[in-house]
């Protein structure tokens, strides 16, 4: 749970937490979300997914080489055998458990993950009265230029949302605090 490890980081305020993933990672954010929900806990005040996958029978829908090269090898079920474990991955199946404010930033370019999946999320979401921004980049591939247009946005929109003016939100200054959560998340590395 990334919370204990955000408990020790000094200066953290428990009060404007934020939480922001990047394609898988974007998938584990609207999890958490869930789970918090499910769980009846506010921890997470806002969330920011970039490139996330929204739809787990989307992405095999749009790139169907997933099944045999992904999703068979980690479920060991397809979608028609085990329609649960795609179900709990895919933000699209439970909207009305995500009730952060939520950004959503995507490429028009991605082909990765296509922009689809998150319209259809923020379609759904809106639909629930869930507050959420989607942000759409023309010519952003799945990286968003590694970060380099994502990430500024991101900041300044949990700025807003989170309360926090005039705090430098440059990823040079969250390097540090970022890399921490990231080797604890690697070392915890669960898969998908």
């Amino acid at each position: 749970n990334l919370l204990t490890v955000l408990k020790q980081v000094d200066g953290v305020d428990f009060s404007r937490i934020g939480m922001m993933g990047h394609s898988r990672g974007g998938m584990m954010t609207y999890m958490a979300l869930k789970w918090q929900h499910d769980a009846r806990r506010d921890d997470i005040k806002a969330a920011v997914v970039i490139s996330g996958i929204t739809d787990l029978y989307m992405w095999i829908e749009e790139r169907p080489e997933l099944l045999e090269k992904l999703f068979l090898p980690v479920f060991g079920y397809t979608p028609e055998e085990a329609p649960h474990l795609y179900e709990e991955r895919s933000a699209t199946y439970w909207p009305e458990r995500i009730k952060v404010p939520m950004l959503i930033i995507h490429g028009e370019a991605d082909a990765e993950v296509s922009v689809n999946q998150p319209r259809k999320l923020v379609e759904m979401l809106r639909y629930n009265g869930n507050p959420v921004d989607f942000i759409s980049i023309p010519s952003g591939d799945h990286a968003l230029g590694a970060f380099q247009a994502g990430y500024p946005m991101a900041m300044n929109w949990f700025e807003k949302r989170l309360e926090m003016p005039g705090e430098n939100h440059s990823y040079e200054a969250h390097q540090a605090t970022i890399d921490e959560v990231s080797a604890w998340f690697y070392s915890n590395y669960l898969p998908y």
